[in-house]
Formats: C-alpha cells, structure tokens, sequence
C-alpha cells in the first residue's frame, strides 16, 4: 500500500503541496488512513516496479517510457482475485505480498481505498481511475470474482469477442 501511495505521490507531487496548504489536517488523515493495512514490503514494491521499468526500458532503449505501477499492480491484483491457487501465490508474491505478515484481503481493501481517495475530487486538479475487464465470449465468470471486481476495484466487466480484432479494439 505504501508503495502505491508513493508512486502517486510522485505523479502528483506539484499538486501535493496545494493540497497540503489548503486542507493540512484532512490530508495528514486521508495519508495516515491509507497506511492501514500497508501489506507489501518497501523492497519487494520497489523491485517490481524498476524491475518492470528495466525490461521496458531494454524493449526499446531509444525510446521514452510512460508506465503507472499504480495501474499495473492493481491490474495485477485484479487478476488475482480469479486466479487459481499456484497462479494467484506467484501474482501475490511478483506484487511482493508477504502473506506471512498480511492477508490478501488486506492488499485489496488497500487498492480499493486508494482508488476512493485518488477518485476525489479537489480543487487544483481532478484524477480519475477506472477498471474494466474484456473477457471472452466463452468465458463464464464467478459471480463471487465479478461482484468482487466491482465492490473493490470499482471494475465492469465485458464480454468481447477476440476473434473479431477491430470490434474488439473498438469495444475497448
């Protein structure tokens, strides 16, 4: 949790210090309240995301990278909640969850109140996130991982057929 709280405290550092002046005590306890429950160690957060920036970068060295670890490690997590038990550890683990220290649950609950507090609004700016899932056509989806992607992740979903390429381009 800590570290997607600092990476959107990077991205949205020359906004911080507004926010800071103009409401101090609101801010201090929205960022004292999403430490709670911060599951992922400093050094496994930061391994993914400059492992994940070093096998970018090395895709294509000449160009400029844009990514949002934020994005991805939720996405990440998302995928974990349907996944199976090997698939979901090694998910779980590559997001540097120790499940010897904190739950699963406690990972989710900690995005979910991350999106809630990067989704307010304020008055210098406006961030918004949002999460979708296209799925096949013949994919048939757990009511327990579809009511879980909305409730925490504020996550549609929508069945697309891949085999027709530009429609489901145009879909998503």
């Amino acid at each position: 949790m800590q570290l997607f709280l600092l990476l959107c405290l990077v991205l949205l550092s020359p906004q911080a210090d507004s926010l800071h002046r103009h409401h101090p005590r609101e801010m201090k306890k929205r960022v004292k309240d999403l430490h709670v429950g911060a599951t992922v160690a400093p050094s496994s957060r930061r391994d993914f995301t400059f492992d994940l920036y070093r096998a970018l970068a090395s895709a294509a060295p000449s160009q400029n990278i844009f990514f949002s670890p934020v994005s991805i490690s939720m996405s990440l997590a998302m995928l974990s909640l349907g996944a199976g038990s090997s698939t979901k550890m090694q998910i779980l683990e590559g997001l540097g969850l120790n499940l010897q220290k904190s739950s699963e649950e406690e990972l989710h609950r900690g995005f979910q109140e991350l999106l809630q507090e990067l989704n307010q609004p304020r008055d210098s700016f406006q961030l918004s996130l949002g999460n979708a899932l296209f799925t096949d056509l013949m994919m048939d989806l757990q009511d327990t991982f579809v009511s879980a992607m909305k409730t925490l992740y504020l996550a549609d979903t929508f069945p697309t057929n891949f085999r027709d390429s530009a429609g489901a381009m145009k879909q998503i």
